[in-house]
């Protein structure tokens, strides 16, 4: 069985994940959004990531034995697409703004999942560490948006280009807020 990166934080450090995750953009709209949408997007991820902590904790105090017969519990990058596939699942119209639309509803979350953590890292941080922090985000920003952005130089269909910008848009984020997370905690 290989170990993931739940088993390597602490059972407290997932709780307070958990709490965290619950606190993400509350009130706060992304553009075609609703604040009941948006808080309504928040609560399915943190829905998500809350029972994967759970499973993990579950897991967690198995002995080595029956760790053998369980099977390991899903990761918290399994809730990736939690709000984006509901979502598709009642696209009418054209698909491909239909796929943007629900990308970037769930981007929102994640985007404000991982500015929470980087502020709460940068916080606590000794000066060496907010300045690491600080590269690797203004870095991986940009590798992530001439990543994505690369659909749109490749493709001459401009909606298949912005459905598969807005797919990587989300899944880079998602990743990056993850690892952050795990990082802060």
């Amino acid at each position: 069985m290989r170990p993931s990166f739940l088993f390597a934080v602490s059972v407290v450090a997932l709780t307070m994940a958990a709490s965290s995750i619950g606190a993400l953009a509350q009130g706060t709209a992304a553009p075609g959004k609703t604040a009941a949408t948006a808080k309504a997007d928040n609560a399915a991820i943190s829905s998500c990531l809350q029972e994967v902590f759970k499973e993990a904790e579950k897991y967690e105090k198995l002995s080595d034995k029956e760790k053998e017969k369980a099977d390991e519990p899903a990761e918290a990058a399994s809730c990736m697409g939690t709000v984006s596939g509901v979502c598709q699942e009642k696209i009418k119209g054209d698909p491909n703004k239909g796929l943007v639309t629900c990308n970037n509803r769930e981007l929102a979350v994640w985007q404000a999942f991982m500015d929470r953590r980087v502020a709460a890292y940068l916080k606590d941080a000794k000066p060496n560490e907010a300045a690491a922090m600080k590269k690797v985000q203004s870095t991986w920003v940009a590798h992530r948006d001439a990543r994505c952005a690369y659909p749109a130089i490749d493709s001459d269909d401009k909606g298949l280009a912005s459905a598969l910008t807005s797919a990587c848009l989300l899944e880079m984020t998602s990743k990056q807020a993850l690892w952050i997370d795990a990082r802060e905690n």
